[in-house]
C-alpha cells in the first residue's frame, strides 16, 4: 500500500507509538518521544520551507494533535487536502490564505499559542473547502462580514475543543506543558466562564477533574452559551472585513494585508476589559439544551445569511 493511502494507517501508528505509560518513558521531555520516518514525510509535505527548526516544530505539532480526537481530525484533514504550512515572524499572528490552500505560523510564540492558532487556522480551511464559511465573492457585503464574525466564533471554540483535549492528555502523560495551554486566551476565557477559575490562573485539580467529567452534549452546550462572549470579543472583525469585501469588489483601493492584520491585531487588544475578559454570571453560565435546540441546517449563502435567530446558520464543521 502506497503512503499516500496509508494515511490513516498512519495515525493509528502514531497513537500506538505514544501509548506506552509515563512510567517506560520521560513523557515530559518531547525529544524522547518516538516519531515514526513516515510522520517526518507527511510533515515535510506539508511545509513549505525545509527550515529543520520549522521541521521539528511541526513533527510535534502533527504528533500531540494527533493523539487527541478532535486534533486527530484536523490532522487527517489537513493531509487529505494538502494544506501547506509556512512559518515567518508576522506580528499580526496567524493566518489561513484560501487561494494559497496555506496555513501560515509565527514561529517567535510559544508552543501552546502556535498549536491552538494551528488549529484556529486548520479550522478556517475546514470551513473553507466544505462551504460552510464566508465568501466574498458569494456573500453580500453585510452579509459576509457577519459571517466572518460566525467563522471567528467557530474557530475560537475549536481551539477550546482541542486545547481541553489536550489538557488531559498532557496530564495523563504527567506533561507539565498543560500549565501552557490551560493559559491561552481561548482556554482561559472557558475555565472562567464554565468553571469559574479566575484569569491568568492554572486551574486546580478539582476544576480540571470536573472539566474531564463534561461530556461532549454539555461542552458543546457550553460553547454554544459561549458565543454571545466569543461574539463581542470578534467583532472588531466586523469594520475591517467590510473594509476586505469593498477592495475585493473594487469599491476601495488594495492595502497592505500584513499592515491590516497588525491593525486588527491592535484593535483586539485594545478592547475594554469586559470584553476581553468577561465575567462568569451570576448562577453560572447556563449550557445551551442540544436536545431542545434544532440542528442548524447545511451552509448555503441564505442560510449564512444570520437572519434566524437563535437558530444561526454557522454550522459547527465538526459535526
Amino acid at each position: 500500500m502506497s503512503e499516500e493511502n496509508d494515511k490513516p494507517g498512519w495515525l493509528a501508528r502514531l497513537r500506538v507509538a505514544l501509548s506506552s505509560p509515563p512510567s517506560e518513558r520521560k513523557a515530559s521531555n518531547r525529544s524522547n518521544r518516538p516519531v515514526p520516518d513516515v510522520a517526518r514525510r507527511f510533515c515535510d509535505e506539508l511545509l513549505l520551507e525545509k527550515n529543520p527548526v520549522d521541521r521539528k516544530r511541526l513533527i510535534d505539532i502533527v504528533i500531540d494533535l494527533s493523539c487527541v480526537r478532535h486534533g486527530q481530525e484536523l490532522v487527517e484533514m489537513l493531509l487529505a487536502h494538502q494544506i501547506t504550512v509556512r512559518f515567518d515572524t508576522r506580528k499580526g499572528g496567524a493566518g489561513y490564505v484560501p487561494a494559497r490552500k496555506g496555513i501560515l505560523l509565527n514561529r517567535t510564540k510559544v508552543t501552546p499559542w502556535v498549536v491552538l492558532s494551528f488549529v484556529h487556522e486548520a479550522t478556517h480551511a475546514r470551513y473553507h473547502l466544505t462551504g460552510t464559511g464566508s465568501d466574498v465573492r458569494r456573500d453580500g457585503r453585510e452579509e459576509f462580514a457577519q459571517n466572518v464574525i460566525l467563522e471567528e466564533i467557530g474557530t475560537r471554540q475549536a481551539e477550546i475543543r482541542v486545547g481541553r483535549e489536550l489538557v488531559h492528555f498532557m496530564i495523563g502523560r504527567r506533561r507539565n506543558e498543560w500549565k501552557q495551554y490551560a493559559n491561552q486566551k481561548s482556554m482561559q476565557m472557558w475555565y472562567q466562564l464554565v468553571l469559574g477559575v479566575p484569569y491568568a490562573r492554572i486551574p486546580s485539580s478539582d476544576r480540571v477533574d470536573r472539566d474531564r467529567e463534561l461530556s461532549d452534549l454539555e461542552v458543546e452546550g457550553y460553547l454554544m452559551a459561549m458565543e454571545p462572549y466569543l461574539a463581542r470579543f470578534v467583532e472588531p472583525y466586523r469594520a475591517y472585513e467590510i473594509r476586505s469585501w469593498d477592495i475585493s469588489h473594487r469599491l476601495k483601493p488594495p492595502m497592505d494585508q500584513q499592515l491590516v492584520h497588525e491593525a486588527l491585531s491592535e484593535a483586539m487588544s485594545d478592547q475594554p476589559n469586559d470584553v476581553l475578559y468577561p465575567k462568569r454570571p451570576a448562577g453560572g453560565l447556563r449550557p445551551v439544551s442540544l436536545t431542545t435546540r434544532a440542528r442548524p441546517r447545511p451552509a448555503s449563502a441564505s442560510a449564512w445569511s444570520g437572519r434566524d435567530g437563535v437558530e444561526r446558520a454557522h454550522r459547527n464543521p465538526f459535526v
